[in-house]
């Protein structure tokens, strides 16, 4: 990520510039807002290397036109002070992603206003009823006293937010990081989002958004909060993310029965679509480690890894209240509860309804209930191994449970399941994989394995047809872990 923000951004101009003035700051206007002024639709603006303060530097607003901002010398040259007063951007017209930010550092903003123009939201950028394409920017050490430390698109919103850094703002409401409200959504991809810090919605917050931001390619670590949703929060909207690192963010600084989701929160009837991501090494002082769902809301999810997350109470890995849930292809591993009085280290639901498909829990525990599950309401197991071990068992669970063609240590009624050590290896950057002698191999059921065994190794096949094998790298769905 740093090293493409050192590349100055002369390919993005050409593309945008081929028919269009090009007016240089501080050659044809000595600061960058009469620069803006002055220039039609479609005109570029380059911005030499330096660093930039005063008030016809920041607060920056494009009145309605689609132009080309551009720091010459990269992000890490081209910095905008906002000298804590003010938001570097702030886009408020209409303006579409024809319009292009690229190659600046922001900071030290306070944001702009926003709504009825009584509070100010967005430390660094403002966008209200505007959808920009921000790339390879760098929004740092911004504090704002509301919503979103870093940036806020607020009515409507839909920015493309690509390659940027956006770390260590505070939002002292909510959303350190990025935050997306009222109807907004964004493409927010291959972004740093880390250290940033809000009382909830460390790294991102999305609010209010029927069609949510997609957040894809992202790496998501080292954001703090107060209460809930370390590394991304969502109330009463939509979201979906794809191929993210969602690692190391924390929920809460004492133990509170609010403070829920150090990956990731879904809340207040949200809902949320979770893919080939890995959401590892999260704390929450309370419920949910790695992902809580909450008060009838939903998740999906597929392809992805939930490791090593700890929750001081309830549901290290996984926990939901009052929800649902469906969960595919999944290895969930290595979490643990902090308490000796805590419930299910890998999952716990609390009159929710989920089910798990192809599935593999092992080496979660702590706690004094459900190494893998407990709690009570409705849950599924199809396909799945849930093999974690210790003094505690590997599931407690008081409501209605189906488990099927599932290996379960100390064994489990219905159909097809077996009791037998699933013979694990590492394989292809792969943990969990099954052994050539596993009996997990073509003991599932449904669909058959969607990978051609013999195509990808000639002597693996002899011992794993195209029956469907249990656990995470089985059925039709495994092709997935190879895209």
């Amino acid at each position: 990520m740093s090293s493409r923000l050192l590349i100055p951004i002369a390919a993005s101009i050409a593309v945008h510039a081929a028919h269009a003035a090009i007016i240089s700051v501080p050659g044809d206007a000595p600061s960058i807002q009469p620069a803006i002024d002055a220039a039609a639709a479609g005109d570029t603006i380059v911005v030499a290397a330096g660093t930039y303060t005063g008030a016809q530097n920041k607060n920056l607003d494009f009145g309605g036109k689609d132009l080309v901002l551009a720091g010459a010398g990269g992000a890490l040259a081209t910095v905008l002070d906002c000298e804590g007063d003010g938001a570097g951007l702030h886009l408020h017209s209409g303006e579409t992603r024809a319009s292009l930010i690229t190659g600046f550092t922001i900071t030290r903003g306070t944001g702009a206003p926003f709504g009825n123009g009584s509070s100010n939201g967005g430390g660094g950028i403002m966008l209200d009823q505007s959808s920009p394409t921000i790339r390879e920017c760098i929004v740092e050490g911004n504090n704002v006293s509301t919503i979103g430390g870093g940036v806020f698109m607020d009515r409507g919103s839909s920015p493309l937010i690509d390659r940027c850094i956006i770390r260590n703002n505070f939002g002292a409401e909510m959303s350190g990081g990025i935050a997306s409200g009222r109807n907004s959504t964004a493409d927010i991809v291959d972004c740093t989002v880390s250290g940033n810090r809000a009382p909830a919605a460390g790294g991102i917050g999305i609010f209010l958004s029927e069609q949510g931001p997609r957040i894809s390619g992202c790496e998501i670590f080292d954001n703090q909060v107060f209460a809930a949703g370390g590394g991304i929060l969502i109330v009463g909207g939509t979201g979906t993310i794809d191929d993210c690192v969602i690692r190391n963010n924390t929920a809460g600084v004492t133990v509170e029965e609010n403070i829920m989701g150090g990956g990731i929160l879904v809340i207040a009837q949200a809902s949320a679509t979770v893919t080939h991501s890995r959401i590892e090494g999260n704390v929450s002082t309370f419920a949910g480690g790695g992902v809580a769902v909450s008060e009838l809301s939903s998740i999906t999810m597929s392809h992805c890894r939930i490791k090593d997350n700890h929750g001081e109470a309830f549901g290290a890995g996984l926990y939901f209240s009052m929800s649902e849930g469906a969960v595919t292809h999944t290895v969930v591993d290595g979490n643990r509860l902090d308490s000796n009085f805590g419930s299910g280290g890998g999952t716990l639901l609390a009159a929710s309804n989920v089910a798990f498909e192809h599935c593999t829990f092992i080496g979660n525990g702590g706690g004094f209930l459900g190494a893998d599950l407990a709690g009570d309401g409705e849950v599924s197991f199809v396909n799945s191994i849930l093999r974690s071990t210790g003094r505690r068992l590997p599931s407690q669970f008081e409501g209605e449970k189906t488990i099927r063609y599932s290996n379960v240590l100390g064994g489990a009624a219905g159909e097809g399941n077996i009791d037998a050590e699933p013979r694990f290896e590492s394989k292809g950057g792969f943990d969990y994989v099954l052994w050539r002698n596993s009996p997990c191999i073509d003991s599932g059921t449904g669909a058959d394995d969607g990978l051609d065994w013999c195509a990808i190794n000639t002597g693996y096949c002899r011992f794993n047809s195209q029956a469907s094998d249990m656990g995470a790298y089985g059925g039709a769905g495994n092709v997935g872990w190879m895209e």
